[in-house]
């Protein structure tokens, strides 16, 4: 006999996987997701998402770069709030190696064969990483691209290519705060002294 109703969706997936990571059960979610692969359920991009942020609430960086890996495998669009899931998995581990080199990655706008472009969020997450690390030098170092307008904001849309101040990113508050927490007192007080200069 034929049962008739809705069928589950990616959006019904994802809120699955959603309570299951945020009630801890990340094991429990991630055989779901198991079972959706082996399945003829299409996956999308949108189921993954909340089990990169329960990576980052568990610290798993091994599963947050397999979930990666298996978006890539699949062809499935990897956004820029995948990569900050995931940089924020990165970040909580200490790693700031490996958020450096997925940010060059990404700034060489090539993750798989997709174009991701870094926002603010993302550099103020590598940022996080090497203050976690304490690795001060690669914070400073960032801090400075950052300045120096390295990091464009995304396209959105249309045809106007006339450059101004705003198509760069900017360090914000959080850019400043998070180097001055890996920062010794005397370069502490110089960054302090130059977020007064550039207002």
């Amino acid at each position: 006999m034929r049962r008739y109703g809705p069928s589950p969706n990616d959006q019904t997936y994802a809120n699955i996987l959603q309570a299951c990571a945020e009630s801890g059960q990340i094991n429990v979610a991630l055989s779901l997701l198991k079972e959706l692969q082996k399945s003829s359920f299409p996956l999308t991009s949108k189921i993954y998402l909340p089990l990169l942020k329960a990576c980052a609430n568990t610290r798993n960086v091994n599963v947050a770069q397999s979930l990666i890996e298996s978006m890539k495998e699949n062809s499935l669009r990897i956004t820029i709030e995948h990569m900050n899931s995931y940089l924020s998995v990165v970040a909580k581990c200490k790693e700031s190696a490996r958020a450096l080199e997925i940010l060059n990655e990404m700034f060489d706008s090539k993750v798989g064969d997709q174009a991701i472009v870094p926002n603010l969020i993302t550099l103020n997450t590598v940022l996080s990483a090497c203050a976690n690390s304490d690795d001060f030098e690669s914070a400073r170092d960032l801090l400075e691209q950052i300045k120096e307008g390295r990091f464009k904001v995304a396209a959105r849309g249309g045809t106007n290519s006339r450059k101004s101040r705003e198509d760069v990113i900017r360090p914000d508050i959080v850019s400043y705060n998070t180097v001055i927490s890996c920062a010794d007192p005397q370069m502490a007080l110089e960054l302090i002294h130059e977020m007064r200069l550039s207002r």
